[in-house]
């Protein structure tokens, strides 16, 4: 188990992104529309993925005055078991607050969950 302090996300290469969400998510395939590919790392360990895309046509809407491009959604999200519980909740918390330091043109972040 890692602590959540540990825990560093940064951007990685899109075909790293979808070789290791086909190898290791549920869905065993890559996202369509990737606007931003991130590993979620321990040390040197990349121990998970997030993939924000375009996301539905329309999905701007939900939020007043939002352009297309303002509004992105959380397409994939696969973390090694051995990051522990809660470590999702931690990890996005981790990318809304890098995304509202470095990507100031993204308004919002949709997930849908299964």
């Amino acid at each position: 188990m890692f602590r959540p302090k540990e825990l560093v996300v940064k951007p990685i290469p899109a075909k790293a992104a979808r070789q290791i969400c086909e190898a290791r998510h549920y869905l065993h395939s890559g996202a369509a529309g990737v606007v931003i590919s991130l590993g979620i790392f321990v040390g040197h360990l990349l121990l998970g993925v997030a993939v924000l895309g375009v996301g539905p046509t329309n999905v701007h809407r939900l939020f007043k005055d939002a352009k297309n491009h303002e509004v992105t959604c959380l397409a994939r999200l696969w973390l090694d078991d051995r990051l522990g519980r809660n470590s999702e909740s931690r990890t996005l918390g981790i990318i809304l607050r890098m995304l509202r330091r470095e990507q100031s043109n993204i308004k919002a972040v949709v997930a849908y969950s299964d």
